[in-house]
């Protein structure tokens, strides 16, 4: 079977290619392209902490120069912008730490545009800067439910992640000569849902590629995949 690039089989299969969906997107998606969830809730954390700080200092200022004819212009552009500037600082930093490590993946699959029953494989690879011994290493394939509601007048979205199959390894030790290299099988279930997409309700699929990295914060990327309601005759 030839491995064949996701972007060659994107216009057939409907979606767009990998760098159009990049392009598409808010910068808030294309850093989760680097960090699991987890690792976005501690830069967010972070971002409100320097935040407080922030309009602590400028309130203080105001309150310091309010006897001399009022605040100077300079300190409410700071109170209004100085949120925006931190966490561009936060994320632009956090983008720089791991492009020290870490270069882009490169994925090989078989077909994005898959039927009920259908394997398909992949070839990964991706380069490191340095040497490192990642804690663990895993592929996943995963079926996405998206649900969106009005909770009073807000409109709230919950996401559920249902794992389908993994792939994992662990203590893998990685260099610049000795990159990842993973050629991987993967199998649709003939009773799975295919992929639904509606205003409030969605099922998409995903290959979820994550590494748990010493001393870094974690790398996350995902792919998409299209699941179609036929079952694959060769099942």
């Amino acid at each position: 079977m030839t491995l064949r690039p996701y972007d060659d089989l994107a216009p057939s299969a409907g979606i767009p290619t990998f760098a159009e969906a990049m392009g598409n997107i808010p910068f808030a998606e294309t850093v989760r392209a680097y960090a699991t969830a987890g690792t976005l809730k501690s830069l967010s954390r972070l971002w409100i902490g320097l935040t407080v700080v922030w309009t602590m200092f400028i309130f203080f200022n105001f309150m310091a120069v309010d006897s001399f004819g009022g605040p100077p212009i300079g300190l409410f552009v700071g109170f209004f912008l100085g949120p925006f500037i931190i966490g561009g600082i936060l994320f632009a930093g956090f983008i720089v730490v791991m492009s020290t490590l870490v270069s882009p993946p490169e994925l090989l699959i078989t077909d994005v545009a898959l039927k009920r029953a259908d394997n398909f494989d992949i070839h990964y690879t991706q380069a490191f800067k340095r040497g490192t011994t990642l804690r663990s290493l895993s592929f996943t394939l995963i079926l996405r439910e998206s649900a969106t509601y009005q909770q009073g007048t807000s409109t709230v979205t919950e996401h559920h992640d249902n794992v389908i199959q993994e792939h994992a390894e662990f203590e893998v030790h990685v260099t610049p000569n000795s990159p990842i290299d993973e050629q991987l099988s993967f199998t649709v279930p003939d009773d799975a849902m295919h992929s639904f997409d509606a205003p409030r309700n969605k099922l998409r699929w995903f290959l979820r590629v994550q590494m748990d990295i010493p001393n870094f914060p974690d790398y996350q990327r995902e792919y998409a995949l299209n699941v179609l309601p036929e079952v694959s005759r060769e099942s």
